[in-house]
């Protein structure tokens, strides 16, 4: 005998049952892959927020409460001399003012700026810092910002600062003022130049007027002394005659400088309208010649050795000048120093004609000879700091320049460039 009994409802439980699990079994799967591909999302947004932060061109950290660094990115790390920003965890300011060498008063100070942004809950932006050493000893400057954070429940649990460098602009702001006092100060001169030499123009004109009077009465002396005379006394007229004829000289170069100076006075560029061809072995003879030493033995100590001459677009005047300049200072140290030699020379290569003038007196150190042809710099007692800015001013009007070489205690030599034109 044999019976059945219908099982379709359930399997049909069955069927549904296993559909149930494989769904919920491919949902938890499909959860899991869901959360690690989560997992990788943050930790791919975490090292791209790092790379942000370390890549910004600026210094950041954060602290706790306390005033505890619990993080930066690598300029901050520099900046205190470690070697990863990993070593900036739990140090205090204390900690890296002995690290650094900075003043404590001025790590105190940025202390008290952190704690007033968390006590008060309010950011303070853009607050320029007093210059800090970096690790090579250089001052930074800096523009800081500081802001409190907080945690979920808005309670605030710490403070993040971001600090720019702005040293350039500093060092720009700083040769902004510079500039700005320099043309002031050339302004007024030129104001002032242009009205002493007005001044010393009509005195000059009597003087020379009274030079013409005393010429004749030295000629009419000169020929009483002729019929009066032996042969072997010097006649007294000639000997004024002479003395006459060099100060007219001297005057006629004071009158033409002077000229010179008016005319550029209402400019930072020399005309150069009036140039020519000239000399340089005439200019430098001329200038050994009409010089005003104070005694022969400076004259003796003078040394113009020659070399091939050369022909120069420019102002016999001014070259002249430029040449008295340089006597002039050179001489002053000479005496000073009670030791020295004057030496001139020329040279020539390819492209340009030099005239080498060297003096061993006194010399200066290299960061003084980069600063000696700034105007109003000078290390003459009682020096304009102007003599050596006009010559450099000149030498740049006959499209050469003037550069000085030298060595403290030893010598100083300058050079002076003629282009060749081609």
């Amino acid at each position: 005998a044999g019976f059945a009994v219908d099982i379709t409802d359930r399997k049909q439980l069955e069927a549904l049952e296993r559909e149930k699990q494989e769904k919920a079994l491919a949902q938890s799967k499909q959860a899991l892959e869901d959360a690690s591909q989560q997992r990788n999302y943050f930790e791919d947004t975490s090292n791209i927020l790092e790379e942000i932060i370390n890549h910004i061109p600026a210094n950041i950290y954060w602290m706790d409460k306390n005033c505890i660094y619990q993080g930066c990115n690598d300029r901050v790390a520099r900046l205190f001399n470690l070697k990863s920003r990993d070593e900036v965890k739990d140090k205090t300011y204390k900690q890296f003012s002995e690290l650094t060498g900075w003043d404590q008063g001025q790590c105190e100070s940025f202390q008290r700026d952190d704690l007033w942004v968390m006590a008060h809950d309010k950011p303070m932006i853009d607050i320029e810092e007093p210059p800090l050493p970096d690790p090579d000893g250089k001052l930074i400057y800096y523009l800081n910002s500081r802001v409190p954070l907080h945690d979920k429940a808005g309670n605030v649990v710490g403070v993040a600062g971001l600090g720019i460098n702005i040293t350039d602009r500093k060092h720009a702001e700083a040769l902004a003022r510079e500039k700005e006092a320099t043309e002031k100060a050339n302004e007024f001169l030129r104001t002032a130049a242009g009205s002493l030499a007005h001044e010393l123009k009509n005195p000059l004109a009597g003087i020379s007027i009274t030079l013409l009077a005393l010429e004749s009465l030295a000629q009419q002396q000169y020929w009483r002394d002729q019929e009066t005379l032996p042969p072997e006394k010097k006649s007294l007229g000639l000997g004024m005659k002479n003395h006459i004829e060099i100060i007219q000289q001297r005057l006629a170069y004071t009158n033409d400088f002077i000229s010179i100076q008016l005319a550029n006075m209402g400019s930072d560029n020399i005309d150069t309208s009036g140039f020519k061809a000239c000399s340089i072995s005439t200019c430098v003879q001329s200038a050994l010649t009409s010089y005003s030493y104070d005694n022969s033995d400076y004259k003796k100590s003078v040394h113009w050795q020659g070399g091939k001459n050369f022909n120069f677009h420019g102002d016999e005047h001014l070259t002249k000048h430029v040449l008295w300049n340089l006597l002039s200072n050179a001489l002053h140290f000479i005496k000073e120093e009670r030791k020295g030699e004057i030496t001139i020379w020329l040279q020539s290569d390819a492209d340009n004609n030099y005239l080498h003038f060297k003096d061993t007196a006194k010399g200066m150190s290299t960061e003084m000879a980069s600063k000696i042809f700034s105007p109003f710099f000078s290390k003459r007692r009682g020096g304009t700091g102007l003599g050596l800015s006009l010559c450099q001013m000149v030498m740049a009007s006959y499209e050469g320049d003037i550069t000085c070489r030298a060595e403290e205690g030893k010598y100083a030599q300058f050079t002076l460039r003629f282009p060749r034109k081609k």
